[in-house]
């Protein structure tokens, strides 16, 4: 009987135990409280809807003309790429430069004295301009003629010459122009080269995909941002696409762009001042109705408002609707 008393006794201390362990435990646990969700949104603004679009661009140089040369050594070179102006000189041929003038009959023979013709009155013209030649222009190559064609060499510092020869003088229809001299070197043999002379203002493409354009137009202002981070204003002038780019043309004053350059399109809606909202706030229902979810702070509550879209870019909608700006709009709702 003893035995079985102690036993009884151990067991009641053991529950005992137990049963103080688990009030304890039951005192001491942490109870979880639910708090409300609150959402991601963003505030309804109101402005002008605008956005910005980045594409890749190239330059080109449309071409005014050309001189191939065909005898002689090449005995100096101007700077490749740079304006140059009626009277200049960017090579010279067996110590003879090579001017350009503004003219539409090419050279096609020496001058001297006694020549006439439509060539010479041409000539003098150029001379005149260049403040030379204050003669008759008569198209008749006189003493007059020669020495202001001799004023022009020595003003260049070359040795004056009395005849001129067909490839001292190459004709622009405008200018200025550029002529590329890239690969030309003082000793390289004349004969065969080709002198292009191009337009100073550049033809400058950005290409984008059809679904990044919708709301691109003429007039538009752009942006040319260089590698190195310069930048030069533009603007849209044309838009052409086949349905799958858009390559738009602008127009640039700057004419030395690098030759790879990204470009930003500043696209401003022209539908006015209205409420803004981001198009991740767009949901729309099973009748195709478009709507946005307003989060209201105080209470914390939901209100679905139906909103009709008058113009989009590619994050934001300028929409119509009972909406107020500053109102909270759930994101992805």
């Amino acid at each position: 009987m003893r035995r079985l008393a102690l036993v009884v006794v151990a067991v009641a201390l053991v529950g005992g135990a137990l049963f103080v362990g688990w009030s304890i435990g039951s005192n001491t646990e942490t109870v979880l409280v639910e708090q409300p969700t609150v959402p991601l949104t963003s505030p309804v603004r109101s402005g002008v809807l605008a956005d910005s679009v980045f594409a890749s661009g190239t330059v080109s140089y449309p071409i005014t003309g050309q001189v191939r040369l065909t005898t002689g050594t090449v005995t100096a070179v101007g700077t490749s790429a740079v304006l140059i102006g009626d009277g200049v000189a960017p090579v010279e041929v067996d110590l003879r430069p090579l001017f350009l003038m503004r003219g539409e009959r090419p050279m096609f023979r020496n001058l001297d004295v006694g020549d006439e013709g439509a060539d010479v009155r041409q000539f003098q013209e150029g001379l005149a301009r260049l403040g030379l030649y204050q003669a008759d222009i008569d198209g008749k190559f006189g003493h007059s003629t020669r020495a202001a064609w001799r004023q022009l060499q020595e003003d260049l510092g070359v040795k004056p010459q009395n005849i001129v020869l067909r490839t001292d003088i190459a004709f622009q229809e405008t200018f200025p122009v550029r002529v590329n001299m890239d690969g030309i070197l003082p000793g390289d043999p004349a004969a065969g080269l080709l002198l292009m002379f191009t337009r100073p203002e550049p033809d400058v493409t950005a290409q984008i995909p059809v679904t990044s354009s919708a709301s691109l137009r003429r007039g538009m202002s752009a942006e040319i941002i260089g590698q190195g981070g310069s930048k030069w204003p533009a603007t849209v002038a044309d838009l052409s696409d086949d349905g799958v780019i858009v390559t738009a043309t602008l127009t640039v004053e700057e004419a030395n762009l690098p030759p790879s350059f990204r470009v930003r399109i500043d696209v401003v809606s022209e539908s006015g001042t209205g409420l803004i909202v981001p198009m991740s706030a767009i949901a729309t229902d099973g009748a195709g109705a478009s709507y946005v979810t307003v989060w209201d702070q105080d209470t914390g509550t939901l209100n679905q408002v139906s909103v009709s879209i008058r113009d989009s870019s590619r994050t934001e909608a300028l929409v119509d609707g009972q909406l107020v700006e500053g109102m909270l709009l759930v994101i992805g709702s």
